[in-house]
């Protein structure tokens, strides 16, 4: 029966939305694959009772952002599969639940910023990681691959970009830009950092005073 499913794929089958709830009976699910279809939201319930989930496949598709909490039903994941998408900037506090995840595919997107530190902080697992065409300045590059490599996970430039006929780093096409547009991406970068933290604090806050609505009065 289905409670005994281990692998599934749809892929290729014009899907537009995965409804919440979807895949609640295959709770023994251990791949799920999405990809090539036209997904362009994720509902926060869509993966909703796949906490045995090992590798989800959302290639090809057209997801341009994830809510916070998409990815709270998969603390089990090992390998995430975004490439080719439309993400152009990515809250990476999303990635905040998948402690385990060792290998994340972002090739085929068009960052023009990701805040690496955090990354690697949230993906304490992460050993493995395929990079999108850069948009990022020369420099900002040149500081996130130095991170992975002292972290060591293995970056892997995205196929489209492993050139070296234009400005880049390690075969990972970037652009250079003045001082002052780079104090500005720093800029950027840190203010993207300090609002992810305070979501991560107001979410323990929440869970805190949830918790002590939960406990019974006369055990105060």
């Amino acid at each position: 029966g289905v409670h005994g499913l281990r692998t599934l794929s749809i892929a290729y089958n014009d899907l537009e939305e995965i409804a919440p709830n979807a895949f609640l009976a295959l709770d023994s699910l251990y791949i799920l694959n999405l990809g090539y279809n036209n997904i362009s939201v994720l509902d926060l319930q869509s993966f909703s009772g796949l906490s045995g989930l090992r590798r989800l496949i959302l290639t090809d598709n057209n997801l341009s952002s994830f809510r916070i909490g998409t990815f709270s039903h998969l603390s089990a994941l090992e390998y995430l599969d975004l490439s080719n998408n439309k993400i152009a900037k990515l809250k990476v506090i999303v990635f905040y639940p998948l402690g385990g995840l060792t290998r994340l595919n972002l090739e085929g997107n068009s960052f023009n910023s990701l805040n690496h530190n955090l990354l690697v902080y949230y993906l304490s697992s992460l050993n493995e990681i395929n990079l999108p065409n850069s948009v990022l300045p020369c420099g900002k590059l040149t500081e996130m691959l130095k991170v992975f490599r002292n972290k060591n996970i293995k970056y892997l430039p995205d196929k489209d970009s492993g050139v070296f006929s234009s400005e880049n780093v390690e075969g990972i096409s970037c652009y250079d830009r003045n001082e002052e547009s780079l104090s500005r991406s720093s800029l950027e970068t840190m203010l993207d950092g300090v609002e992810d933290a305070m979501k991560v604090l107001e979410n323990a806050i929440s869970k805190v005073n949830e918790n002590l609505n939960n406990y019974p009065v006369d055990e105060l």
